[in-house]
């Protein structure tokens, strides 16, 4: 049989000790029949409980093997690859013996039975092999058992979970409401209790539709700050006087804001500009331009209040005419 010296050439190896001296292990692979020299530094890095004996008794022994203290002739080993961990290097491992027990600390340096960690960043200390772990021992023993479960534990507290979200709940359901709300009236104050209601969402035929706009006209007319204006017979005892209101922001813009009218005289229902529409009433001011021309308009009586007593004389004003206020 060959002679081989100890090199990288027999890393990986598997066989079983002929002859030991010393330091050396004279092992024989089985594949080839080579007997190759093997440092025992390297077979020591072997866990023992994973040595088996190559040849088995004749007579089947049930009971478990008794663990030897060292290697022993014919017991088969496996050489350890040492550039194995050197993947794990500047990464953070977990101490599972020695004073320093359940601390995480990042690998620096790796020798045969000591490693250099870091804790948190402090000064570097030497720790033995057999102490640090990933997923297994840094002198290649496999966790088992209570090691298994007691790295298990360090290894969940070491880490901090994010606190649990709840997703954000949809909005409610927008019912749709009716045209009518717009008004900002109370049920109270309709005309009749079998007053229907308008939805837009709702298939309605053409009477329903034009009974349904009426009963809105009606409403407006109703909820105005002017009811008595639109009572024509209340208007026809003003054929000699005119009515002076405030026209809101939101009627042409805002165009006559701030500007105080007149209605007309002596029907309010009817001016140079013809009769008003439904729910208006003809009034006229004076223009802002050279001239001071008069100017009629039609305007809804929803955006008509009553104009505030002042002590100054009304922009608008033609003889032998009065203002009622």
């Amino acid at each position: 049989m060959g002679l081989q010296r100890e090199s990288k050439a027999g890393e990986g190896l598997e066989g079983y000790i002929i002859k030991k001296s010393d330091d050396l292990f004279h092992v024989c692979q089985e594949a080839t029949n080579e007997e190759v020299e093997v440092s025992k530094y390297y077979l020591d890095c072997r866990p023992l409980t994973h040595i088996l004996q190559s040849r088995p008794p004749m007579q089947p022994d049930f009971n478990p093997l008794p663990k030897p203290k060292s290697l022993q002739i014919r017991d088969e080993i496996g050489v350890v690859n040492p550039d194995s961990f050197c993947n794990i290097i500047s990464k953070e491992v977990f101490i599972i013996g020695g004073a320093r027990k359940g601390y995480q600390a990042t690998l620096y340096q790796l020798a045969h039975d000591t490693c250099s960690v870091s804790v948190h960043g402090q000064a570097r200390t030497t720790v033995k092999c057999e102490d640090v772990a990933t997923r297994m021992r840094l002198d290649s023993a496999i966790l088992e058992g209570l090691d298994m479960i007691s790295f298990c534990k360090m290894q969940k507290k070491s880490y901090i979970m994010l606190p649990c979200r709840s997703k954000t709940p949809p909005p409610d359901p927008v019912v749709p409401s009716s045209l009518s709300s717009h008004n900002n009236y109370d049920s109270a104050d309709s005309l009749s209790a079998g007053v229907k209601t308008y939805d837009p969402w709702v298939a309605n035929n053409a009477e329903d539709i034009e009974d349904t706009i009426t009963d809105m006209k009606e409403k407006s007319r109703n909820g105005s700050p002017l009811p008595w204006l639109m009572n024509k017979e209340f208007a026809l005892k003003l054929t000699h006087h005119h009515v002076v209101l405030k026209v809101s922001p939101s009627f042409m813009g805002g165009r006559l804001h701030n500007r105080f009218v007149s209605t007309a005289c002596p029907d309010p229902f009817c001016g140079e500009n013809g009769p008003a529409p439904d729910g208006c009433i003809t009034v006229f001011c004076t223009s802002n331009g050279a001239g001071a021309m008069l100017q009629h308009y039609h305007i809804p009586v929803t955006d008509l209040s009553p104009a505030p007593l002042r002590k100054k004389k009304p922009k608008v004003s033609r003889p032998g005419w009065r203002h009622s206020w």
